[in-house]
This record gives structure tokens, sequence and C-alpha cells, in this order.
């Protein structure tokens, strides 16, 4: 242990140390551990504490192995009281005492048992060489001075400050009301807490769960003594619903990557695609287009425009004859009407005897079948004409090269960013989860509900992920 002592205090030596110290100030008493942890937690910030309760629930107990986990002057001055009755004495001592701590008689049965049985150790104390020294003590007082409050813990302590104005502006106008009050010599007193129960787990900076201790620092005007059930329980629900209220680095984080993937999701709408017939479509311009095919004409032989029939079958009219080509704009008379052409391109039946025999009526073209009535026997045919291959019109190629750099250059911004958040909040949990569980004074009350909201940011970007994605390039 004296190698321990011997140490620098890094920042994993005092996370030890303070563990060893609680260990001891706490061994052989029953249901004491947060009452002996935040007893230590105010000596070491320079703060002072009071005990109050029924007479019997080992108050002096209490104080002697705290007093014993420091081998110089106690650092705070600290007062028992007994609680039988309403104790109007603890008035006068609001500003003077920071924590304000209950000793209750033992609740848990089998707590109660052990107490009653168990052995006097010689653990009662903490050993004269494993104490906390003078040294040690003004050594800590200026690394924790180091101690950062970051911007969402500042939220935190201004939202608990309004919260409480509010509170209070809503009680004015009632005799019966009871208002809160913090001074602003205590903020500072607070902020330095919440400071040293940073650098005691460990930390560069102070978190959530140290905010939590907020709680222990408010209190009604009017009350004896801030302890009533009605109050700590406000207290509590006061700042757990204000942490829980406060946004973190990770949703500015995360509205950064919903703006980029809006600008990327905005610049390709306008740059590749364009509207038509109410839906989206890529740009013709851009992208090439395929000319939709047509049907292919051939010259006659007395220059009639006429189309291929692609499977020749016979056609009554008055003759089985085999016809090889249909036209369209044949005119007979003057009523418009087509002929049939042979395989020499020759139109059947030239005389004039004839010309009545041998033509089509109504010819119409309709995806690619010629659809026309025998003027004979007025029999309605569909064939197949030959069509002009579908042709491919390419697009601006320099253009969308040009366009897609653009693109890929919004897109990695934004996949980048996601990637970065993402590994960022998913360390933050694990390292938070760690922190919370391993934390000496807080009373965690808020930890599942903080870790969800953090779950729910890392659920949050993974959905961004898959937006990015579905609307790729």
């Amino acid at each position: 242990m004296a190698q321990v002592l011997a140490m620098e205090d890094t920042v994993l030596s005092v996370q030890k140390r303070t563990k060893m110290l609680i260990e001891h100030v706490t061994s052989g008493l029953k249901e004491r551990n947060e009452i002996m942890s935040l007893a230590l937690l105010a000596c070491i910030s320079g703060e002072n504490f009071s005990l109050y309760g029924p007479q019997g629930t080992g108050k002096n107990t209490m104080l002697k192995k705290v007093k014993s986990a420091f081998s110089a002057r106690f650092p705070a001055k600290s007062k028992i009281f007994e609680t039988p009755s309403d104790s109007a004495e603890l008035a006068p001592t609001w500003e003077d005492f920071m924590f304000h701590l209950a000793v209750n008689p033992i609740q848990n049965e089998q707590a109660f048992l052990k107490l009653i049985t168990s052995k006097k150790s010689d653990s009662e104390i903490v050993k004269s060489e494993q104490a906390l020294s003078a040294q040690d003590l003004k050594k800590w007082d200026s690394q924790i001075e180091e101690i950062q409050i970051p911007h969402e813990i500042q939220s935190v302590l201004s939202t608990v400050r309004n919260k409480l104005l509010e509170k209070n502006y809503e009680s004015e106008e009632s005799e019966e009301s009871e208002t809160f009050y913090i001074s602003d010599s205590r903020w500072i007193k607070i902020a330095r807490i919440l400071k040293t129960s940073a650098f005691l787990n460990g930390r560069k900076a102070v978190d959530f769960m140290d905010a939590e201790l907020i709680s222990h620092f408010i209190w009604k005007i009017k009350k004896h003594r801030p302890e009533t059930e009605t109050t700590i329980d406000e207290a509590k629900k006061l700042v757990q619903e204000s942490i829980l209220s406060c946004k973190t680095n990770f949703d500015s984080e995360i509205s950064h990557i919903e703006a980029l993937i809006n600008e990327y999701k905005n610049f390709v709408e306008s740059a590749f695609y364009i509207e038509e017939n109410g839906a989206k479509i890529k740009s013709p311009a851009l992208f090439g287009y395929t000319k939709p095919a047509e049907p292919n004409t051939f010259k006659m032989n007395d220059g009639t425009i006429a189309f291929r029939i692609m499977h020749p079958s016979e056609i009554r009219s008055y003759d089985y004859i085999t016809p090889h080509y249909v036209s369209k704009d044949f005119y007979l008379y003057e009523e418009g009407k087509g002929a049939y052409f042979d395989q020499n391109k020759e139109r059947i039946a030239k005389n004039d005897h004839y010309r009545d025999k041998y033509f089509v009526k109504n010819l119409t073209l309709v995806d690619g079948n010629a659809v026309w009535t025998d003027g004979d026997f007025k029999q309605e045919y569909s064939m197949r004409v030959q069509m002009i291959p579908e042709n491919f019109v390419k697009g601006d190629e320099e253009k969308l090269a040009a366009l897609k750099a653009q693109a890929e250059e919004k897109y990695t911004r934004a996949a980048c960013a996601i990637e970065k958040a993402g590994g960022k909040i998913q360390k933050f949990i694990r390292r938070t989860e760690r922190q919370y569980k391993a934390n000496f004074f807080s009373p965690k009350a808020t930890m599942a509900e903080l870790l969800a909201n953090f779950n729910h940011a890392a659920e949050r970007v993974f959905k961004l992920s898959k937006n990015l994605e579905e609307i790729k390039l």
C-alpha cells in the first residue's frame, strides 16, 4: 500500500485510491454505502455535511469512520442531529452544510441479521498509512480545478435553475406555498462538488451522472430540513427531467448529417432527373435515351410507299394472293385506299378491271402491327410489319461526368459524417456504460433512460445511413 501512496496520482491511481477509501469507510456498515460515499465526497470537496436521524442508527460510528480517511485535520465540519420529532434546529444550518444525509434504521431483513450477528472487525476505521494527507488534498484540489464542465452539463445546471425559478413563480401568490432556493454561492459549491465527483471517478470532465447529485442540494425554504419525502422526490424528478431534456453533442452531429443528406438528395434530384407525366425520370439529355422503333418503309415500283409484312400469309381478295407489302398511301379514286404489292414490289391487279378487288381499307399501324380491312370480302387482317430497330441516342457524357463527380463529393461527405458519428456514439455508449456502473457517488437513477437516449441516437444514425443508400445515384 505504501507503493500505491507513493505513486503519482494518475487517473487510474485516483480511482483506485477512492475505491479503497470507500470500501474502508463502508466496511461493517449495512445500508450505508451511499451516505458514506457522499460524506467522503463532501470532505474531499472541502464542504460540510450533516447526519440526522433517530438515535441508535450509527451516526457517531459513521462520522468516526469518515474522519479516519484523513490523516490531516478533518477537512470539513460536520454535525449530528437526532430527529425524534420535527427538527427546527436544522433551519440555521442551510448554507453551512451542502449534504444533509438522512440515517434511518436498517430496512432490509438480511442486512439487519448480518448487523446483529457479525463480529466486530478491525477494519472499522481507515489505517493511518492509507488515509489522505494534507499534501494529498492540496494536490487533488489543484487537479479538481482543472476538471471541465462541458456545455451539455452547463445546460443541465441552467435548466435546473430555470425550472426552480418557474416553480417559485407559480408559488408566489400563495402564502402556504413553499419555494425553492439555491443561492449563487451554493451554485458555485455545487459545481465544485460535481467536478470533484468527476475527478475521483477518474474523468477529466463532469458527466450526466455527476449532475444527478444536484438533487441533494435542492430544498424548500420553509422546510426545517430538506429530506422530506415530498421534497426529495420532487428534487430528483426535476433533476432527472433536466438531464434527459438536455441535448447532447450527438444531436447537433445528427442534424449536420441530415443537412448533408438533404443537400445530396436535392442536388441529385435537380441535376439528374426531370419530371414527366407526374413522375421523376433520369434526364435523357444526360443519360441518353432509346428512340422507339418505327415501321420500316419501302418504295414500290410505282413510287408508292408501303410496309413489308414479316410473315406473309394468303389473304382472300377475289382470289388467294400472298402479298409481301401493304400500302397505306396508295390512292384509288379519291377515297384514300391502300393496295397490295407482291414480292417484286409490283401492285397486284394493276388493270382497272380489278382495281376495286385488290385494295386495303382503313389501314392503321398499332405497336408494329398493320391492321386493315380487305376491300373485296371486307375481312379484317392484322399482321406484323418490319420495324426499324430501336436506336440508342447518347446523352451529354462530359456534363454527366462532371455532375457525377459533384454528387460523389456530396455523398462522400455525408457517408463519412455518418461513419464518424456512428463510431463515436458506439464508443461513447460503451465507455459511458462502464463509467456509470463504476460511478462511486451517483444514484444512477437516470442511467437506463439516458443510455436509451444514446442508443436512440445510434439508431437514428443507422437509419440515416440507409436513407443515404436509398437515394444514392
